[in-house]
């Protein structure tokens, strides 16, 4: 993210699927960027962000699930969301 907080250079390290790298991509794209305080930094901000999809299933809810792994920080959100696709 630069001063101006523009994102740049997205790339996706790994995905099991094309279509969540994309998702996640788009994510990226579009959030709130411009709502956050400009020029805290003169530099460009290099970040990493993981983004992990469950999809519900009448054995298992995904609110149910915490993934297994651990962040060495206290700023995980956890969030769910809807994505309907139509065939």
């Amino acid at each position: 993210m630069t001063p101006q907080n523009e994102i740049r250079d997205i790339q996706v390290v790994a995905s099991t699927n094309p279509v969540f790298a994309n998702a996640a991509k788009d994510v990226i794209t579009n959030w709130h960027w411009n709502e956050l305080a400009k020029n805290i930094t003169d530099k460009a901000v290099k970040t990493q962000t993981r983004f992990d999809f469950c999809f519900d299933t009448p054995e298992q809810s995904c609110k149910e699930l915490k993934p297994n792994y651990s962040c060495p920080s206290n700023d995980i959100i956890y969030s769910t969301g809807t994505h309907v696709v139509k065939y």
